[in-house]
């Protein structure tokens, strides 16, 4: 045994540069490739490219490779070849909308074979390999280079096919293209993926069309356009490309945008559009296998207070969450009992009558059913009796009249289920319209009451929501803020105020500090104070009663536009307006 401390090379770095020297020899064999793979490349993509030349020598394509060697591959039952393709260079070819083609070898030793695969979108979706370190490709026969001549002829027809989709594009274009959905689909498939299953459920890729100079007719006047730019979802299942000329499909076309007499910038369309696909997650709502459940009770405790009406129990009695589930199905199914014609009673008639007015205009939520149905409580209970009270399930279509929030309502009360969360704990005992009219100082000790309680909370609650969310602290608001309360009277309606002051901290946090002012001037400012805020929007969240849910969105929302460089807007957390956050 030699005791040498000279580095040694191994055998793995032999077989290295034996399979480098198989695949160049066999690729460069006929003149008509010319191969570039560095032995030990360390391009952390990629193992190298080859260009595919023309009569005169002169390049014409560009083909990016992986390159993977193997001792022996062995032939199973099928007579197949199986090999275990590692994942990350599918990855890469996924996000990169490129011109240039991918392909993957794997050279095997013992034979000097090699086989290889085309990396087009059909396969990548074929491979179906997003979450695993690895997944088995069968290679068959046909599919080593045993005729370099066909493998040729095969590779110009995939370069023929690739610049079909970039013939209308400058260099330049191209570039921006690329960019553009790179930066999109990076962070929907990254940090931002489960906004992205949020949003597009099915989605495997975002693609691009983009085309200049269309003209278009407005009230039959031509109106030129210089660059027409929409999204579209680029689904699982479905073979397509992930660049494409803008056509005029508006069933599919998403985020579109018209440039006049500028060409599109589509850097910026592309980070408008994730913001605005951002701001679209928070409007449809945070699913709620990633709230914890106190924010579950809160979305359902204004139905239970509600519906307390029609059900003759005491309003200090616990209810289940099967109860809970039990009464929203009751009453979705009397609304769609009355709806089919099956209400005889004059107040069940005069229910339905009102009821259609309120859809004629718009969708409907529990609350309006609640101020149709007042009337009909004896109606209703004899109803109930009817009911079966084993499998009690959703009947009739009422879904599609009712509101988003009366929906998720019931999901909330499901999702509570699957936890298996028995009893439902109220969390806000009061109603806002109540407190307008007390006197200044009563008002405000309730507003602080209901506060103290709310932002105390709020920090661990949000810590919570945002671990369930991402796999990143990019995106983490660590501010420390302190506040105050303070309270207006105007013709005789109360109106709440809170003055914020804002310093950075390693840790979300909210402190009460009754001489908390936004209104500071030198030298009376704070060390470490980074701004201050006064705002009337913390009365809205309070008179909407989901002070947990809106403050939570409003969290995650700043800290998405803190890590991406976003400006702060409103959000859509309600059906017809937006909020801006109070902090």
């Amino acid at each position: 045994m030699s005791n040498s401390t000279i580095a040694k090379h191994s055998k793995a770095a032999f077989d290295e540069s034996k399979s480098i020297r198989i695949l160049s020899g066999l690729l460069e064999s006929t003149g008509e490739i010319k191969t570039f793979f560095g032995e030990n490349d360390k391009t952390p993509n990629y193992d190298g490219s080859f260009e595919l030349v023309n009569d005169e020598q002169e390049p014409v394509k560009q083909f990016i490779v992986q390159i993977k060697k193997v001792d022996r591959l062995i032939l199973n039952s099928k007579g197949k070849y199986d090999y275990r393709l590692k994942t990350n260079f599918l990855q890469y070819v996924k996000d990169k909308v490129t011109e240039n083609p991918a392909i993957y070898f794997v050279v095997d030793l013992a034979t000097e074979k090699v086989y290889w695969i085309y990396l087009s979108d059909e396969t990548l979706i074929r491979l179906n390999f997003e979450g695993k370190k690895t997944v088995t490709y069968h290679f068959r026969e046909e599919d080593s280079i045993s005729n370099v001549e066909a493998f040729v002829l095969t590779i110009r027809k995939i370069a023929r096919e690739r610049n079909n989709f970039f013939v209308y594009k400058t260099p330049q274009q191209i570039a921006e293209i690329q960019d553009a959905v790179d930066y999109l689909n990076q962070h929907l498939n990254g940090d931002l993926k489960n906004i992205k299953e949020r949003i597009f459920p099915d989605l495997w890729r975002v693609g691009i069309k983009y085309s200049v100079d269309h003209t278009v007719l407005f009230n039959d006047v031509p109106v030129p356009i210089t660059g027409c730019v929409a999204l579209y979802p680029q689904m699982r299942g479905r073979l397509d490309t992930g660049v494409r000329e803008y056509d005029w499909n508006l069933s599919e076309n998403m985020f579109t945008h018209f440039s006049l007499g500028s060409e599109t910038d589509i850097k910026k369309y592309s980070e408008e559009t994730l913001h605005k696909i951002v701001q679209n997650f928070f409007k449809l709502g945070i699913p709620y296998k990633f709230l914890p459940a106190v924010v579950l009770m809160e979305q359902i405790d204004p139905f239970v207070k509600e519906s307390q009406r029609f059900f003759d129990t005491p309003t200090f009695q616990k209810l289940s969450i099967k109860e809970v589930r039990r009464r929203f199905i009751l009453l979705h199914n009397y609304m769609c009992f009355l709806f089919t014609g099956h209400g005889v009673s004059e107040n069940e008639k005069a229910c339905v009558e009102r009821a259609q007015s309120i859809i004629d205009h718009r969708k409907m939520n529990f609350y309006s059913i609640f101020e149709c149905a007042r009337s009909c409580r004896e109606e209703f209970k004899k109803y109930c009796s009817s009911e079966s009270e084993e499998n009690i399930s959703l009947r009739g279509k009422m879904f599609g009249f009712l509101q988003q929030e009366s929906i998720r309502c019931f999901l909330a009360i499901m999702e509570l289920q699957c936890r298996k969360i028995e009893e439902f704990t109220p969390v806000w005992n009061y109603n806002w319209y109540d407190w307008v009219y007390l006197d200044k100082k009563t008002y405000l000790e309730n507003c602080k009451k209901i506060c103290d309680r709310w932002l105390s909370n709020l920090s661990d609650l949000y810590i919570e929501t945002y671990n369930n969310i991402f796999e990143t602290t990019k995106f983490l608001v660590r501010d420390r803020f302190v506040y105050n309360l303070e309270c207006t009277n105007f013709e005789n309606t109360n109106f709440l105020t809170i003055e914020s002051q804002h310093y950075q901290g390693e840790k979300f946090s909210l402190q009460m500090d009754s001489s908390c002012t936004s209104e500071l001037s030198y030298p009376n400012i704070p060390e470490g104070l980074l701004s201050t805020c006064s705002s009337a929007s913390i009365q809205r969240f309070i008179q909407n009663r989901r002070l947990y849910y809106d403050s939570i969105c409003c969290l995650l929302y700043r800290g998405i536009c803190k890590g991406l460089g976003f400006k702060e807007g409103d959000l859509p957390l309600y059906e017809h307006e937006n909020v801006k956050f109070f902090l």
